[in-house]
């Protein structure tokens, strides 16, 4: 049975019918940022005359970060629905993946081929930036807005609050300097880091307020604020509903 099957997998995808139009796969996976920065490579290729597809299988499972703690969700179009997210069928990933899974860095090189490609975002890549940024304030400038109760208390606090500076403590596998520096995003922010940041720009903005915000709430409670005396802050400990 199982070698009958594999047989008909094999002669489907023989027959599978390629497109005649220069098509992208792109695999999507990570957090909401991963996903803004996929989404928008998709959007770099469809305006070079690609079709554009997506494979989301990632989200199918129990997606999870590196070190398979913080749970992961497919989240970009709760912010951003308008977003047109074409997922390939299973057929198609099995004959992109077979035949046009690419390693290459430069995405300017994969675009001027005018080839299929699959591409997977798991080495660092060497993106126009210019189109690149104007892709972004394109897409995302207006996220829909999904906050609750208390999201929006606190957005109308740092809002309302002319000296408010966001803090982001990234903690869960980029916290992990080896896991950092793979991901392609240099060494884990240290301890340090933040505190040379915080000195800075309450000596910049004496009555600066902070905005912790965070994947690690209790460290930053436990271990990050009670460092510093007459801190003026607030842990931001509210999302979108819906969200992480």
């Amino acid at each position: 049975l199982n070698k009958a099957r594999h047989l008909a997998k094999a002669f489907m995808l023989f027959i599978y019918p390629v497109p005649r139009k220069p098509t992208v796969i792109v695999v999507m996976d990570g957090g909401l940022c991963s996903q803004m920065f996929e989404y928008s490579l998709g959007e770099l290729f469809r305006q070079n005359g690609y079709k554009v597809l997506f494979d989301l299988r990632w989200f199918d499972g129990e997606a999870y970060d590196v070190l398979g703690k913080n749970r992961r969700y497919f989240e970009i179009n709760k912010l951003y629905p308008s977003l047109k997210i074409k997922r390939a069928s299973s057929l198609c990933m099995e004959k992109f993946i077979g035949k046009w899974r690419t390693s290459e860095s430069d995405i300017q090189k994969i675009i001027d081929s005018k080839k299929h490609v699959y591409l997977v975002n798991d080495h660092p890549l060497n993106v126009p930036s210019d189109e690149l940024n104007v892709i972004f304030h394109k897409l995302y400038d207006n996220p829909c807005c999904l906050l609750d109760g208390k999201a929006l208390k606190f957005a109308t606090e740092i809002q309302s609050d002319k000296n408010s500076c966001a803090v982001h403590v990234r903690r869960g596998d980029l916290a992990v300097d080896d896991i950092a520096v793979k991901s392609g995003y240099g060494n884990a922010v240290t301890d340090r880091y933040y505190g040379s940041a915080i000195t800075l720009m309450r000596r910049l903005v004496p009555e600066v307020k902070f905005y912790f915000f965070s994947d690690d709430l209790p460290y930053v409670k436990n271990v990050l604020v009670p460092r510093y005396k007459n801190l003026k802050y607030s842990i931001v400990d509210a999302g979108y509903t819906g969200g992480v």
